[in-house]
């Protein structure tokens, strides 16, 4: 937990916070698909928070639900499921006040559950993953996302990497106000 509060320190130390940055929370879904062949796609769901520093940098933090895929082959058959709690650095690129681009890097630990025939083994590992995106901003407060993130597990018969694709929403909360209304897009008299 110290080194959790110390690099939010040296975040906010490094990224001055500006008078828009904000917490905010979402939610996504899509879908996740393992390497490996004979498993397959099934759905992913997530809840996601964090904080924005600026136009540019963002800390995130998310739980991320795999709903179970399927492998079956004339020899076996197999369920696998789980779950991943990871914290990760959002950098954004911003096109207009409407349209960005991010990229995300994260670190998280996992837990997957795994049955097939005559066989039942529970997991746990920890987990990089890294993806990209764009984000529609359509008020102050809402934005729609979507995009892509890869997830690398380490586990007891080798490394495993799981795609996802995703589409979802945030909810900003604004606590701040701007200096100069014409920094958000009004007009100043005088």
């Amino acid at each position: 937990m110290k080194k959790i509060c110390m690099a939010i320190l040296l975040l906010t130390a490094v990224f001055p916070v500006t008078v828009f940055s904000q917490w905010y929370v979402g939610s996504t879904g899509g879908q996740w698909e393992l390497d490996e062949k004979g498993w397959d796609n099934a759905a992913m769901f997530s809840g996601r928070g964090g904080y924005k520093f600026n136009d540019y940098f963002s800390v995130e933090g998310s739980y991320v639900h795999f709903a179970e895929s399927e492998f079956e082959d004339d020899y076996s058959y197999a369920t696998l499921r789980g779950g991943l709690w990871d914290a990760g650095l959002v950098g954004t690129i911003p096109f207009s006040d409407r349209f960005e681009v991010f990229g995300k890097v994260g670190y998280g630990v996992w837990a997957a559950d795994v049955n097939g025939y005559g066989f039942n083994s529970d997991d746990t590992g920890d987990s990089w993953n890294y993806g990209a995106g764009f984000q529609i901003n359509f008020s102050k407060n809402w934005s729609m996302l979507a995009g892509y993130q890869r997830y690398e597990f380490d586990v007891d018969f080798g490394d495993l990497k799981a795609d996802t694709i995703y589409a979802g929403v945030k909810f900003y909360f604004d606590f701040s106000k701007p200096i100069n209304s014409s920094a958000v897009g009004g007009s100043s008299s005088g």
